[in-house]
């Protein structure tokens, strides 16, 4: 697969990484919308608004991505937002794509993954935590990870090695064997 170079406004625009970015990148044949920075509430309708300014049904639709993470469900309404509309996902080299994030990666119709991307366990927010019934949420939320995976066509067990890293601060960088293996790439 012949690889389209990113123009440096798009490279640009993953200059910070904190407080997710969202934009659309738009020429005569794609349709880029960029998301950099932590995914949180709300980012799938600002997605879903930029997916409706898209013009043309000619255009190649892709999106691009560098996130340390942020919040699953919305990172798995992102990822199903970019199924139903047959995104391909693209993670350019030099960046990174970790936690929640590899749940919107998921939901591309094909996924070119090249820069890294890498695991921790979910964990809830502190104030959860504590909260009788935090292992009954754990529990509810692991299968929900591990259905929308599935649907995605991505290995459930990915959502086993999430939850095998003991520490919510341990990260696991993926090889590009173990990204093909789970099926979360799809070309290289």
């Amino acid at each position: 697969m012949r690889f389209i170079v990113i123009s440096v406004s798009i490279l640009l625009f993953f200059a910070q990484v904190k407080a997710a970015e969202i934009g659309l990148h738009s020429t005569s044949t794609t349709a880029d919308i960029i998301v950099s920075g932590e995914i949180t509430p709300g980012d799938a309708n600002k997605v879903h608004d930029l997916i409706d300014r898209i013009d043309g049904d000619k255009k190649i639709h892709r999106f691009i991505i560098h996130s340390p993470g942020g919040n699953v469900t919305e990172a798995i309404s992102i990822g199903s937002l970019l199924r139903s509309y047959g995104f391909t996902v693209f993670e350019p080299v030099g960046v990174t794509c970790i936690s929640a994030c590899i749940f919107a990666i998921a939901g591309g119709r094909s996924r070119i993954l090249m820069g890294k991307v890498a695991l921790h366990h979910p964990y809830l927010p502190h104030v959860l935590e504590s909260h009788p019934v935090a292992r009954q949420i754990q529990s509810e939320g692991k299968q929900a990870m591990l259905e929308y995976m599935k649907k995605m066509g991505v290995q459930e067990t990915i959502v086993d090695a999430m939850y095998s890293l003991q520490d919510p601060s341990e990260i696991k960088y993926l090889s590009t064997a173990e990204l093909q293996a789970y099926k979360l790439a799809t070309d290289q």
